[in-house]
């Protein structure tokens, strides 16, 4: 009997070590980007994990970057980020600099089944908006940074300031440069990346 139980536990253990690693395995594919893919169809990109999005307006300088996915409701549909904010130059290593975290993710309900296996879902209490200080940005799975004027209920609004946003490989403030040339900033203001900000329009 000892040893019926033993193999018992150890098939359980192996069962749940295989389901755990698909698991793992699976969470690995849903960000498959290794650095920053612009969209040809909106105003937005896709960001890897831990590289920094720069996001001005004005004199309002901030930086975010994306740490880790979070699991909320038993899926993985949420991440984390770290968040840095100075009002009034660009440099964000100072003590005046806000350095914070926050936690975004996509909580729907499934109000209809459609054919070819697709569904109708509702909003069920999301959370997808990045807070950088005062400067609000708009998140979905998959780490998509949208260039969208965001309310601070989490709703599309135009009331709010225009900003820019720009996609990075640096992983570390120290590094943040507003004036790089290599950046490619988007703008609240436009609708397509045809109307993206010229580079060499971009001051401090």
């Amino acid at each position: 009997m000892t040893k019926l139980i033993r193999w018992s536990v150890l098939i359980t253990v192996s069962i749940l070590g295989i389901a755990l690693l698909a698991y793992y395995n699976f969470a690995a594919t849903l960000n498959d980007v290794e650095e920053p893919k612009y969209s040809d169809s909106s105003p937005s990109f896709q960001m890897p994990f831990n590289r920094l999005v720069l996001v001005r307006s004005g004199e309002k300088f901030g930086a975010f970057r994306i740490t880790r996915r979070i699991s909320r409701g038993g899926m993985l549909n949420g991440a984390s980020y770290d968040f840095w904010f100075k009002d009034g130059n660009s440099d964000l290593t100072t003590p005046e600099t806000v350095h914070g975290k926050g936690e975004i993710y996509e909580k729907n309900k499934v109000v209809r089944q459609l054919r070819d296996n697709e569904q109708e879902v509702v909003d069920a209490g999301s959370e997808t908006t990045i807070r950088v200080g005062p400067l609000l940005i708009e998140w979905s799975q998959g780490n998509h940074i949208y260039a969208h004027s965001v309310s601070s209920d989490g709703t599309l609004s135009d009331e709010v300031s225009d900003f820019e946003i720009a996609a990075s490989m640096w992983e570390h403030v120290g590094d943040v440069n507003f004036s790089d040339s290599s950046l490619t900033w988007l703008s609240t203001k436009h609708s397509s990346l045809e109307n993206m900000i010229p580079r060499e329009g971009l001051d401090t």
